[in-house]
């Protein structure tokens, strides 16, 4: 983490509570999934992407297909495709898309009638999934003239054909407009309906459903479960891998997790992982009910980047303008004036933050506090302080900055690794890092945690 303020750092020693949401990430360091469709309550999709809530929608399900049946499209109370009532969901797909947005066609699902009995049932499926969701043509799309962004494999039962199907459709992608693939599998390892598919490492996206699943749902009490499963989809299979999960207690027999759960347990152990991708909830009506997707957006760490410098130059601006000094109507916290922004780049190695690098070397931050924790190969740990004594001599020596700070979680609960006891930070870790003049004092993540634990009154007086 880096911070630049409009006025230097106070030189006395300060504790950090990192209490705002980081500005700018890494564009693909998580995003939400939804699933869409099976309840007319649910709103429309173009509301469902207004809510800003959501990166990537599937609409879900076409439900029937495969051993010579009719392909048929099930969107429960919303429409009825038999009519041609569906069409009107092209608006909404292309309001979607204009922001961004991706909305896949998810096909499979809990019930229904599908299954590939042979090669070219799959490769007949596959014509028609192209040319009537994607970009072939036909004059029966079901939802109209909208191009969807892919299709996602939500497969419960079937035959073994569905690395037939996955190869069709990504073929399709040499035709220039890339064809996403995503799957939906159930958490125990290996997934019985698509194995073989997700090892072809054709698939973007896999939302792993820990749910109705016990044997690998997390659970507070027993999280090592959980993690297992985890690990082994991120070992074995090529793709960004999402946690699955329902967005309400009503919505699955078993597996709901709690939101403050969620933050501080599960997504500081699979963000570990380079390959995670975000979270996937089932579905858009229970997360309207549960208001569950709000309460976690800001640590999933969703939809937002800089892809080139001009897109830099218009995030300066709309912050300058809307949080600190300059003028705007739509200021969202205020007419109150910050002191500064703070850079929480949430991946790289234990020296050289790879994503900031740059930044940090241009000595234009005043401070900078370095995550000192979920990152086993330096964090402080009193058997072995070494790694630790290192890493911040290598900050200090190598970056242009007013003030380096001690980054820590302010529980064992808000971390995967990385909490350091009060009485070794008093005793062990702080002594050392004094000796530096550019020691700041100590950033906690987060205000929750430290109220929990007691952490920052514990070691105010000696930092």
């Amino acid at each position: 983490m880096a911070a630049f303020f409009t006025k230097f750092c106070s030189q006395a020693a300060i504790v950090f509570l990192l209490v705002l949401p980081s500005l700018v990430s890494k564009s693909d360091a998580g995003s939400i999934v939804v699933y869409w469709g099976q309840n007319g309550g649910e709103g429309t999709l173009t509301e469902t992407c207004n809510t800003g809530r959501y990166q990537i929608v599937n609409i879900g399900f076409l439900s029937k297909f495969g051993r010579g049946q009719a392909p048929e499209i099930n969107l429960a109370g919303h429409c009825n495709p038999k009519s041609n009532g569906c069409h009107r969901a092209s608006i909404g797909i292309k309001n979607c898309q204009r922001k961004g947005i991706k909305v896949l066609l998810s096909i499979g699902g809990g019930f229904g009638s599908y299954g590939l009995s042979s090669e070219n049932d799959a490769k007949n499926v596959a014509n028609y999934i192209w040319n009537n969701f994607l970009g072939g043509r036909s004059n029966s799309r079901p939802l109209g003239d909208a191009i969807l962004d892919g299709v996602d494999f939500d497969i419960e039962k079937g035959g073994p054909h569905y690395v037939t199907l996955a190869r069709m459709l990504a073929a399709h992608s040499t035709r220039g407009r890339k064809v996403y693939l995503s799957a939906a599998p159930q958490c125990p390892f290996p997934d019985q309906h698509l194995n073989a598919a997700l090892s072809t490492g054709l698939f973007d996206y896999v939302w792993v459903q820990f749910y109705n699943n016990p044997q690998c749902e997390f659970s507070s009490r027993n999280p090592n479960a959980f993690k297992r499963s985890w690990n082994r989809w991120t070992s074995s299979i090529r793709a960004k891998i999402f946690v699955g999960l329902p967005a309400s207690r009503a919505v699955a027999g078993s597996g709901f997790v709690p939101a403050n759960d969620l933050i501080n347990e599960v997504l500081p152990f699979v963000k570990r992982s380079p390959k995670y991708g975000g979270v996937m909830l089932y579905d858009k009506f229970n997360d309207d009910k549960s208001g569950y997707s709000p309460k976690i957006r800001g640590r999933v760490a969703g939809n937002y980047g800089l892809s080139y410098e001009a897109d830099a130059n218009s995030v300066a601006d709309y912050l300058w303008n809307n949080f600190l000094r300059g003028k705007s109507k739509s200021r969202p916290l205020g007419t109150a004036v910050l002191d500064g922004i703070d850079f929480d780049i949430e991946k790289g190695g234990p020296h050289y933050d790879t994503l900031a690098r740059s930044a940090l070397s241009t000595g234009l931050f005043n401070c900078v506090w370095v995550q000192f924790y979920n990152n086993p190969q330096c964090e402080f740990t009193s058997s072995n302080p070494n790694a630790f004594q290192n890493s911040w001599n290598r900050w200090t020596s190598s970056i242009k900055a007013g003030q380096f700070f001690i980054g820590l979680p302010a529980s064992r609960a808000a971390a995967g690794s990385g909490f350091v006891r009060s009485n070794d930070l008093i005793n062990k870790a702080l002594p050392f890092v004094k000796r530096s003049p550019k020691y700041g004092g100590l950033m906690l993540y987060d205000k929750l945690n430290d109220d929990k634990s007691g952490y920052s009154s514990k070691i105010k007086g000696k930092v």
